[in-house]
């Protein structure tokens, strides 16, 4: 019978194939195609993306900034945490050149910040100005 892709699959070729890990699901309707869906063993993983809100703990404090652990982005926890840093300019939104970041935050404090870009190789790029 005619079968065509749903949801967690693509056709390649004549083929309908997988793009997530999961249970093979058919859906058969009288009269309609068959279906092929993957249902995802897990939730699909949590990243940050730019404008999130996220839930942090400090780690380390330096003159020019704070770095951070991300921990949850929205009400969703990370499976593992990613690393984040919140520069002096991105503390308040005025008189940034007085922001003292020893002054701002203690390694262990929660934060919540939000993501301002995907920053380095290494971490996020935070902004608790809001």
């Amino acid at each position: 019978g005619e079968v065509v892709a749903g949801d967690g699959t693509f056709v390649w070729g004549q083929e309908v194939r997988a793009a997530a890990v999961g249970a093979c699901m058919v859906a058969e309707q009288p009269g309609q195609p068959q279906v092929v869906c993957v249902v995802r063993d897990t939730p699909a993983s949590v990243v940050p993306a730019v404008g999130d809100v996220v839930v942090c703990r400090v780690t380390r404090i330096a003159p020019r900034m704070a770095s951070v652990e991300i921990l949850c982005v929205g009400n969703d926890a990370l499976g593992e945490p990613a690393q984040g840093v919140i520069r002096r300019e991105d503390v308040r939104e005025f008189g940034q050149a007085q922001v003292q970041i020893y002054q701002s935050f203690r390694p262990g404090d929660m934060v919540r910040a939000k993501v301002l870009s995907l920053g380095d190789a290494r971490a996020y790029f935070l902004s608790t100005a809001e």
